[in-house]
């Protein structure tokens, strides 16, 4: 059950005001938002959320413990995308003489680069509290409702049943 904390945050995100977290690496905080997701990062989560490990309830131990270290990598991953949010980073030159002489900024940090980021802050009990609210903003039992809608139009438009045929209306 998600804990009225969770909740809050999750009606902060929803209402425009974002939920605000904060990492700390080699004694520097950089500070993050989850803003209201858009339809894309939407997309890209549900997609990153398929690769998560599935246990039923005879699961082993052994089991669930040899797969943390992909599961972070997938649930590092998801808060990336819900920080980014569908939005393009901005270019930044890279050379090689600037490329361990001085940190780079969060806010022009690409997927990846935010992914090792927050494996390498994020405990697993702040990965799963954002995760929590990521979820719970997402809706995702009606999101992945539509998107099994979606990819139903999308077949039968690809199929050309939908756009090329008329369907007699009688008002013709």
């Amino acid at each position: 059950m998600v804990d009225i904390k969770t909740k809050q945050e999750a009606a902060a995100t929803l209402t425009g005001k974002g939920i605000g977290f904060s990492v700390e690496e080699n004694g520097k905080v950089h500070h993050f938002c989850i803003p209201q997701l858009k339809l894309g990062t939407l997309i890209q989560i549900s997609e990153a959320k398929l690769n998560l490990t599935v246990f039923d309830k005879n699961a082993k131990a052994v089991d669930i413990i040899s797969s943390m270290a992909t599961d972070a990598q997938i649930k590092a991953r998801i808060i990336a995308l819900a920080v980014i949010n569908s939005k393009p980073v901005p270019e930044r030159r890279r050379s090689i003489l600037s490329l361990g002489s001085k940190p780079i900024n969060p806010e022009l940090m690409d997927e990846d680069e935010l992914t090792g980021l927050f494996l390498r802050t994020l405990d697993s009990e702040e990965t799963n509290k954002l995760i929590k609210v990521i979820v719970k903003q997402m809706g995702i039992d009606d999101f992945f409702v539509s998107t099994v809608s979606l990819a139903g139009i999308n077949l039968l438009e690809m199929s050309g049943t939908v756009t090329s045929q008329h369907s007699p209306s009688g008002d013709e």
